[in-house]
Protein backbone atom coordinates (compact mmCIF):
# COMPACT_ATOMS: atom_id res chain seq x y z
CA UNK A 1 0.00 0.00 0.00
CA UNK A 2 2.51 2.42 0.65
CA UNK A 3 4.35 1.85 -2.55
CA UNK A 4 1.58 2.80 -4.81
CA UNK A 5 0.86 5.85 -2.58
CA UNK A 6 4.43 7.01 -3.39
CA UNK A 7 4.54 5.68 -6.76
CA UNK A 8 1.12 7.45 -7.56
CA UNK A 9 2.10 10.81 -6.28
CA UNK A 10 5.03 10.65 -8.06
CA UNK A 11 3.52 9.86 -11.70
CA UNK A 12 1.16 12.77 -10.52
CA UNK A 13 3.51 15.11 -9.58
CA UNK A 14 5.78 13.94 -12.88
CA UNK A 15 2.82 14.41 -14.99
CA UNK A 16 1.81 17.81 -14.03
CA UNK A 17 5.70 19.31 -14.16
CA UNK A 18 5.81 17.87 -17.64
CA UNK A 19 2.18 19.30 -18.16
CA UNK A 20 3.84 22.87 -16.31
CA UNK A 21 6.93 22.60 -18.95
CA UNK A 22 5.24 21.82 -22.21
CA UNK A 23 3.42 25.27 -21.48
CA UNK A 24 6.31 27.22 -21.27
CA UNK A 25 8.18 25.38 -24.11
CA UNK A 26 5.31 26.17 -26.43
CA UNK A 27 3.90 29.98 -25.36
CA UNK A 28 5.60 32.84 -24.17
CA UNK A 29 5.99 34.24 -21.04
CA UNK A 30 3.43 37.14 -21.86
CA UNK A 31 1.03 34.79 -23.23
CA UNK A 32 0.40 32.25 -20.35
CA UNK A 33 -0.03 35.47 -18.36
CA UNK A 34 -3.03 36.54 -20.67
CA UNK A 35 -4.19 33.42 -22.05
CA UNK A 36 -7.93 34.00 -22.39
CA UNK A 37 -10.06 33.45 -19.80
CA UNK A 38 -7.06 31.41 -17.66
CA UNK A 39 -7.06 29.01 -20.09
CA UNK A 40 -3.68 28.15 -20.70
CA UNK A 41 -3.96 24.78 -21.77
CA UNK A 42 -6.23 25.38 -24.62
CA UNK A 43 -3.73 27.91 -25.47
CA UNK A 44 -1.01 25.70 -25.99
CA UNK A 45 -3.58 23.52 -27.68
CA UNK A 46 -4.29 26.00 -30.17
CA UNK A 47 -0.58 26.52 -31.05
CA UNK A 48 0.35 22.67 -31.62
CA UNK A 49 -3.35 21.87 -33.41
CA UNK A 50 -4.91 24.78 -34.62
CA UNK A 51 -7.98 25.00 -35.42
CA UNK A 52 -10.78 22.40 -33.92
CA UNK A 53 -8.08 19.58 -34.12
CA UNK A 54 -7.65 19.52 -30.42
CA UNK A 55 -11.30 19.05 -29.76
CA UNK A 56 -11.53 16.43 -32.33
CA UNK A 57 -8.76 14.89 -30.57
CA UNK A 58 -10.43 15.28 -27.46
CA UNK A 59 -13.99 13.52 -28.15
CA UNK A 60 -12.28 10.61 -29.84
CA UNK A 61 -10.21 10.51 -25.90
CA UNK A 62 -13.17 10.44 -24.07
CA UNK A 63 -15.36 8.03 -26.50
CA UNK A 64 -12.89 5.53 -26.26
CA UNK A 65 -12.89 5.73 -22.57
CA UNK A 66 -16.68 5.32 -22.24
CA UNK A 67 -16.59 2.12 -24.63
CA UNK A 68 -14.01 0.05 -22.28
CA UNK A 69 -15.52 1.46 -19.00
CA UNK A 70 -19.40 0.85 -20.36
CA UNK A 71 -18.45 -2.34 -21.54
CA UNK A 72 -16.59 -3.57 -18.38
CA UNK A 73 -19.29 -2.35 -16.53
CA UNK A 74 -22.05 -4.40 -18.45
CA UNK A 75 -19.76 -7.23 -18.22
CA UNK A 76 -19.56 -7.20 -14.46
CA UNK A 77 -23.52 -6.66 -14.30
CA UNK A 78 -23.92 -9.91 -16.09
CA UNK A 79 -21.21 -11.76 -14.05
CA UNK A 80 -23.37 -10.24 -10.55
CA UNK A 81 -26.18 -11.04 -11.64
CA UNK A 82 -25.57 -14.50 -13.13
CA UNK A 83 -23.79 -15.59 -9.97
CA UNK A 84 -27.07 -14.86 -7.51
CA UNK A 85 -29.09 -17.56 -9.50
Amino acid sequence: MPLSLVLGTGIVIALYLLANLAYLVTLKFTQIQHAPADRVTRATLDVIFPGAVAIIISTFGCNHGLILAGARAYCAMLISASTRS
